[in-house]
């Protein structure tokens, strides 16, 4: 099917352990290590069933002082946005976030079908907070079962003293807590001991 719609590479992602026997399985076929790993090695789950003094009580006092913060100013706005309009309002943060650092982005119209598809089941919501009126940063937050995904997140380059993709995580574990979810997974975080892990700054946020 690849070579039929022209592909230049087949690319596969197996859940499976990293051993000498898999390893060797798939060098026979041809296949080698992808650059960067598609599905992270391990992910962070936060209990969010807890009340929000609990929460942010076991926050680093620097992240629970950003979200304090971010939350007292009155020059940042949050919104939760629900439904097909949550494609076309993060996508130019998307575009933005992809600049900065140099990533290859997902498309437009494949950012649209996952929102329309979870929409139907009314089971993603999108968190974004302006400033002034322009929108600085947004998440993506798919639900199933009892877990809420941070499945896309992006934002426009930001002073530190706008602590605002704090504010984001924040206002959307709240909003994850009123549609009864349990669980806030962080996905990907860098293993322990890990030195010069591609997730080393999305762990410590």
């Amino acid at each position: 099917i690849a070579k039929q719609d022209k592909a230049v590479a087949l690319r596969i992602a197996p859940l499976l352990t990293k051993t000498n026997p898999n390893k060797n399985f798939f060098s026979k076929l041809n296949f080698r290590p992808a650059p960067i790993h598609i599905h992270a090695e391990r992910t962070w789950n936060l209990d969010i069933s807890k009340d929000q003094e609990s929460l942010l009580k076991e926050m680093r006092k620097t992240t629970r002082h950003a979200i304090k913060k971010a939350a007292s100013r009155t020059d940042l706005k949050t919104e939760i946005i629900t439904g097909p309009s949550i494609a076309n309002r993060f996508w130019p943060l998307y575009l933005a976030t992809s600049a900065r650092h140099n990533f290859t982005p997902f498309s437009q119209q494949f950012i649209s079908d996952q929102v329309n598809l979870f929409s139907k089941s009314d089971r993603i919501f999108m968190t974004v907070v302006s400033h002034n009126k322009k929108d600085v940063a947004g998440a993506i937050i798919v639900c199933y079962g009892k877990t809420a995904f941070y499945h896309h997140g992006a934002s426009i380059k930001l002073p530190s003293s706008l602590p605002a993709s704090h504010l984001v995580q924040w206002q959307s574990i709240l909003e994850a807590q009123k549609r009864g979810i349990e669980r806030y997974n962080f996905w990907g975080i860098e293993p322990a001991g890990s030195t010069n892990h591609p997730f080393k700054g999305i762990t410590v946020f």
